[in-house]
């Protein structure tokens, strides 16, 4: 018998613990803030983080490389020679931003130039040139005079477009789209 009422009263301990939990004031207040939470992701944090990443683009010559590097109000892009222990900015922001809005008749603000990455003009052979699309045009700027041209849209980097299902291939020349088999 003694047994017994021990076990309720355990019992009756136990189901007053837990309705006394369900029932807490402090449970109300670890309702998700969805609101909160999205200021987390990743899309609103990577504005606050500067330096991060590097994603090296080999010059021709194979010894030097260039990259964009994030900072707190833009971005600007350096240019390393390992070989010589040197590293210097590629370009200046506020004179490069200045050429391109004469060439594409609009402001440019300089730490928030309009491409992310560019190619050198001549399939790398002339450093001194470099090209980007802005919009549906091609610029061409002189990083060293400060020249910038605006011409019609780069050309299309892939020569073909795979189906879904990866049995045909398709590819436009001269306003013209051209369907073939894969195989």
């Amino acid at each position: 018998m003694l047994m017994r009422s021990a076990a309720s009263a355990l019992a009756l301990v136990g189901v007053g613990v837990l309705s006394a939990g369900a029932q807490s004031p402090a449970s109300s207040t670890r309702e998700i803030r969805y609101d909160r939470v999205e200021q987390l992701l990743s899309w609103n944090t990577t504005r606050l983080v500067t330096g991060d990443e590097v994603q090296p683009q080999w010059l021709k010559d194979g010894a030097r490389f260039w990259y964009r590097k994030k900072i707190r109000q833009g971005a600007e892009f350096v240019l390393i020679d390992p070989a010589r222990g040197a590293r210097a900015l590629l370009f200046d922001n506020a004179k490069l931003a200045v050429a391109i809005s004469t060439a594409a008749d609009t402001s440019i603000d300089p730490l928030k130039l309009p491409f992310r990455t560019f190619k050198f003009a001549k399939d790398g052979d002339d450093e001194r040139n470099i090209e980007f699309r802005f919009g549906r045009r091609r610029i061409t700027c002189d990083i060293s005079a400060y020249q910038c041209l605006s011409a019609d849209t780069l050309p299309n980097e892939v020569p073909f477009v795979l189906s879904p299902d990866r049995k045909w291939e398709a590819y436009v020349q001269n306003h013209n789209v051209y369907v073939s088999h894969a195989a």
